[in-house]
């Protein structure tokens, strides 16, 4: 074997290892959709136990409870971003605040809870009696959590929205 065939055989062996991160198409091109990245970040994400790249799909409930894993809004900024909104909640606390909001977001539809979900599974619940809307996804948390100005009317906008475009009632 000649110093040629034994680098090539090493840069083969070195691409099994990882487990064909590399994938190329037949022209040899980088294949974007078979590395997904975070829509936050836009970094590409760890591959999962599977080996594969893509994450598993989210399965929620448009009426039913729904289990978070992540606690909280989905990052740092999205929290600062809603400090302002804490004033509409006259005497809690931010740690209040947010365990007002993972209690709406994960609760069935009935009585005073309405809801619903979008094509990305997206929850979203309005408590028609507080005037508390809304939105998060199991597996990132809360994106919204506010009183709108317009009350129901707020939540019935949004809604038609989102089932316009592929949600589920």
């Amino acid at each position: 074997m000649d110093k040629f065939q034994r680098i090539r055989l090493g840069l083969l062996c070195a691409k099994i290892k990882l487990g064909n991160v590399f994938t190329r198409d037949e022209d040899n091109k980088f294949r974007e959709e078979e590395h997904p990245r975070d829509e936050e970040t836009g970094e590409f994400r760890e591959k999962d136990s599977t080996g594969s790249n893509a994450h598993a799909k989210i399965i929620t409930s448009a009426r039913g409870a729904n289990k978070f894993t992540k606690y909280g809004f989905m990052n740092r900024n999205k929290e600062k971003a809603h400090e302002k909104h804490l004033k509409e909640f006259e005497g809690l606390t931010m740690d209040q605040y947010i365990a007002s909001g993972m209690e709406l977001v994960q609760m069935a539809v009935g009585g005073d809870i309405l809801g619903h979900k979008d094509k990305d599974e997206i929850i979203t619940r309005y408590n028609v009696k507080t005037n508390e809307f809304v939105k998060g996804r199991p597996d990132r948390g809360m994106y919204t959590f506010f009183k709108p100005i317009n009350g129901k009317t707020y939540y019935d906008e949004m809604k038609m929205e989102d089932l316009a475009h592929g949600g589920r009632d």
